[in-house]
């Protein structure tokens, strides 16, 4: 049985022969219950927290270059399959994301911003603008974001 993990990965690239250039960072603990993740990418740092405690910290070639995605995975690829037969139950949750443009923010800062969105009974507002890649004729100020390969889906 391996241990309860998550991983904390920033990617430069990704072929598809599957070949990948990446940064990652293992923390070896279960992630029972509610817990606060946060990103900081800023001054060519990408900063991993959890519950406000410094995790990873990834820069040089790594930091993002293009235009960023918020994804929430459940990969399950530490251990391979298992030889048990009983049925096995995930469950991934998301009370709230937060995404602050410009401004690099701490874990309280972040706390302080979630409790006035509670405070003031907002469900839902939408901060992320919208992304438009400029026409081809226009010489492009952001590179195309690298495509993922079929191959590095895992479905």
């Amino acid at each position: 049985m391996s241990i309860p993990s998550i991983m904390l990965t920033t990617w430069e690239t990704c072929s598809e022969k599957g070949a990948a250039d990446k940064m990652a960072d293992k923390v070896l603990e279960s992630m029972t219950g509610w817990h606060t993740y946060m990103v900081q990418v800023a001054k060519g740092q990408v900063k991993y927290f959890i519950d406000g405690v410094p995790q990873a910290s990834h820069g040089d070639k790594y930091y993002p270059e293009t235009p960023m995605s918020i994804r929430y995975n459940l990969w399950f690829i530490e251990g391979g399959l298992t030889q048990d037969s009983e049925m096995r139950k995930y469950i991934q949750q998301a009370d709230w994301i937060l995404f602050a443009q410009n401004e690099v923010l701490t874990p309280a800062q972040v706390d302080q911003k979630v409790t006035a969105y509670r405070s003031a009974s907002i469900r839902f507002e939408d901060t992320v603008p919208a992304w438009t890649p400029p026409p081809a004729s226009e010489p492009s100020a952001v590179p195309a974001p690298t495509p993922v390969p079929k191959a590095a889906l895992p479905f």
